[in-house]
């Protein structure tokens, strides 16, 4: 093109020159020049519009420099990676039981307490050191004669006469170091199976048991009615020659507060 154009110039050029002499051909040759310079700026602009500029990188250039946004990073796991990584530490945790919980394993209850009464001593005449004549007249409602004892510790074993010398009453005053083997003492002169609850003085509590035909209690078969409670590591226990209850209760309540239990 740029050739062309230079050719059809300098043509006309000499064209000119042949008709207007000197004058015409300096015309001509600045219009060359004009011409030539205007196509070759033309051409340039050509050239310019056809070569993408070097100091700019293409669309596919920058395509290829930047990570596609659907491709994870190298660095950063996919999102299944991470829920696989998490899963996994979920069942480790879930197989594993923590250190700080308490042991579900089943406990072996412990043995309960068991009575075996010492084998009691022999009576002798004395005073009963935690009832009086008084005490006892009131409770039984019946006039008794001496008293007889049976050396124990701490406590003696009060029985009781009437005053024709027949039996009237017997009261224990058993001390332990636990409540349980208190409670043992009692179900053993009053089985809870075989007798009614018994609660008094408050705070106490026992069985009581009458039946006319003697032997409420193995040891006594003319006894025919018995009341033992314990509390702490106490355990007073009555019985006595009627078959009413509540002589024994009384009997009981009055020891129970000499003592000061």
């Amino acid at each position: 093109m740029k050739k062309l154009m230079t050719a059809v110039v300098i043509t006309a050029a000499m064209l000119v020159a042949g008709c207007s002499g000197s004058s015409g051909a300096l015309v001509s040759t600045s219009s060359v020049s004009t011409l030539t310079a205007e196509g070759s700026t033309a051409s340039t602009a050509e050239s310019s519009a056809a070569e993408p500029s070097a100091a700019e990188p293409s669309a596919a250039e920058s395509s290829t420099a930047e990570p596609s946004a659907a491709e994870p990073s190298a660095a950063e796991p996919s999102a299944a990676e991470s829920s696989a990584a998490e899963s996994s530490t979920a069942e480790s945790s879930a197989a594993e039981p923590s250190a700080a919980e308490p042991s579900t394993a089943p406990t072996t209850p412990a043995a309960p307490a068991s009575y075996t009464p010492p084998p009691d001593a022999q009576t002798i005449v004395g005073d009963c050191p935690y009832l009086t004549d008084e005490q006892v007249e009131s409770a039984t409602g019946q006039r008794k004669g001496a008293d007889m004892v049976r050396p124990m510790s701490p406590q003696p074993t009060c029985e009781f006469v009437r005053s024709d010398g027949t039996y009237l009453a017997t009261v224990r005053v058993l001390q332990f170091a636990t409540d349980a083997e208190a409670v043992a003492a009692v179900d053993y002169y009053v089985p809870r199976e075989t007798s009614q609850p018994a609660t008094q003085p408050e705070g106490w509590a026992g069985g009581l048991k009458s039946t006319p035909d003697g032997n409420v209690v193995s040891s006594n078969p003319l006894a025919l009615a018995v009341y033992g409670v314990s509390k702490g590591g106490a355990a007073v226990i009555a019985t006595t020659n009627e078959p009413r209850t509540f002589k024994a209760r009384e009997l009981v309540k009055d020891a129970i507060s000499t003592l000061g239990f």
